[in-house]
């Protein structure tokens, strides 16, 4: 691998290894070093705080060189699809941090969703490559949409009301509604 490289992160990572750097889904990364599964580099936006990161959350986003012709973009790059798992999991891990830190659902296991994230951040690496044939290509994106659907049904079912008893004896909902707040 070349130095210097940049990569687009396409998994969040935060791990208590030391000198681990935290990446957040979207954000680039300047890679200096590689040392089998992990790269050694720093945030685009953080050029102090170098950190160790795995490989598997990243994609090498190639750097066009001034001696070379700057060749067409990968259309695979900006497919709707690819762009929706990116705001998807914003989105998931916002309510998945939510469900953690709100005492309404302390009560309450929230959805375990590690593996899907864990497929959908392959998935969007794989097409993004460009490695695939184009029946592949298919299939993955046809995963991707599945388990975006898969995911936002577990997070539905968690948030369907659901009623448990009160100190009082009532019962009342974890989840209120409008409706429920007006009566």
């Amino acid at each position: 691998m070349r130095r210097n490289n940049e990569a687009k992160v396409v998994c969040n990572f935060e791990s208590d290894i030391p000198h681990s750097l935290k990446l957040t889904v979207g954000q680039r990364v300047h890679i200096k070093q590689q040392n089998g599964e992990w790269y050694y580099g720093h945030l685009s936006s953080k050029c102090c705080t170098m950190g160790l990161f795995p490989a598997s959350h990243v994609h090498i986003v190639k750097i066009p060189t001034t001696d070379k012709p700057q060749l067409a973009s990968n259309p695979h790059l900006k497919t709707p699809i690819l762009e929706e798992v990116v705001v998807v999991l914003k989105e998931w891990s916002e309510i998945i941090r939510e469900l953690y830190t709100n005492p309404n659902f302390v009560a309450r296991k929230p959805p375990d969703m590690r593996g899907v994230f864990k497929k959908l951040a392959e998935l969007r690496r794989d097409i993004l490559s460009n490695q695939l044939t184009v029946q592949h290509q298919k299939d993955a994106k046809h995963s991707l949409v599945q388990l975006i659907t898969e995911g936002n049904k577990n997070l539905n079912k968690f948030f369907e009301p659901s009623r448990r008893e009160s100190s009082h004896g009532h019962r009342h909902p974890i989840i209120r509604r409008d409706s429920d707040r007006r009566r």
